[in-house]
């Protein structure tokens, strides 16, 4: 997936394309989200997300529900207060989020944001944040949904989860402000 220059951008077209064919779509979907992850260098995750976002919004909520039916004992782990560190999943996490807010249907897109914010490890919400922000901006009617969600979290984490990080903090913060929150 690494190109440079004016490379770049006719590679994601081709990749793009050939998820778009793909018979195997899901199985693409992952394929290339643990390559970005893996393999991508410091412009993994950009190119992961800028890709996903183009391709069928249905598929990549059907991966990231079923990734999240596979990662939620492990939340729930973490929310029994088992050590934290950062794992390859929070990328993964990251990843979907991001290009499912910035692609899929608000409702849909709304729906797995709530449930990350809600329940997810500390380790994804920063990449939350920056998703509920993707879709205030291209879906503007949700802003007060996700304020809303934003704001109380900040305020008290629910019952059963993680508390928030500085950084997690740090990053809520950023997008409310950039909100005009």
């Amino acid at each position: 997936m690494r190109a440079s220059g004016s490379d770049i951008h006719h590679r994601r077209t081709e990749v793009v394309a050939f998820i778009r064919r793909s018979r195997y779509r899901s199985l693409c979907v992952n394929e290339l989200i643990h390559e970005c992850v893996d393999r991508g260098g410091t412009d993994g995750l950009v190119t992961a997300i800028e890709v996903l976002a183009q391709i069928d919004p249905k598929v990549v909520l059907s991966v990231a529900w079923d990734f999240f039916r596979r990662d939620i004992g492990r939340w729930r782990q973490l929310a029994k207060g088992s050590h934290t560190r950062y794992v390859v999943r929070d990328e993964v996490w990251h990843i979907l989020l991001r290009s499912i807010c910035q692609s899929a249907d608000p409702k849909d897109a709304l729906a797995l944001l709530l449930v990350a914010l809600a329940g997810g490890p500390d380790g994804i919400r920063e990449g939350c944040a920056e998703a509920a922000g993707d879709l205030v901006a291209r879906e503007p009617k949700v802003m007060r949904v996700v304020t809303t969600c934003l704001r109380e979290l900040l305020d008290s984490p629910p019952s059963g989860s993680q508390p928030l990080s500085p950084t997690s903090r740090d990053a809520i913060r950023d997008v409310l402000a950039d909100m005009g929150e």
